[in-house]
């Protein structure tokens, strides 16, 4: 489970150059070492095998072709945010219809701050001006984490969302482990009220 901070972006907000060391670029495999470092300190989840960053597998049919076969529109674009050749966050653009849309959360952005500390965000507010004119309404929805970023400072989060991610492939064994505790609580339920019906 990955907590998120969320606020709405405008997306009218002119887009000015990056102070001097700063870049915005498409992320990259050499990207990945730092972040896999980062999210495993602060989470351990599986958000980074969800989103398989960097993975160049050619056997599956992208996302976005498979949903535009039947008609629809579904993609995302990961872009990094360095300063002075250090990562310090990466951006998840995501695209879709309104009808497969899940409270914005398909068609907005995602942000992992690698660097919560070193990352101010007038530059971060600056890397968002390059992906919102992509979206049509005049604000686009953007969820962060760590949810702690930027804490009070100047943009305080709406609400918090938290992403939990299941590894199916543990399913069956977490099922029959649920059967075994619920038939153990209704035994143990079972046999208190016995004993308080039934006098001694």
């Amino acid at each position: 489970m990955d907590l998120f901070s969320y606020r709405s972006q405008p997306t009218d907000i002119r887009q000015t150059e990056l102070p001097d060391g700063w870049q915005f670029t498409d992320f990259s495999t050499r990207h990945l070492p730092e972040l896999e470092r980062f999210y495993r300190q602060t989470s351990g989840g599986l958000l980074l095998d969800v989103l398989g960053l960097g993975l160049t597998d050619g056997k599956d049919e992208p996302l976005s072709a498979v949903y535009k076969r039947h008609g629809f529109v579904r993609g995302w674009s990961a872009h990094a945010l360095t300063g002075n050749d250090m990562l310090k966050a990466v951006l998840i653009a995501n695209h879709s219809d309104i009808g497969i849309n899940l409270s914005e959360f398909l068609n907005g952005i995602k942000i992992i701050v690698t660097d919560p500390d070193g990352l101010p965000w007038e530059i971060l507010q600056n890397a968002l001006t390059r992906l919102t004119p992509s979206y049509p309404n005049s604000t686009v929805p953007v969820m962060i984490s760590p949810a702690t970023y930027p804490g009070a400072g100047a943009a305080p989060a709406e609400k918090h969302y938290l992403m939990w991610i299941m590894d199916t492939q543990y399913g069956r064994e977490y099922q029959e482990y649920m059967q075994r505790k619920t038939r153990m609580t209704a035994r143990f339920l079972f046999k208190y009220l016995l004993r308080k019906m039934v006098p001694k």
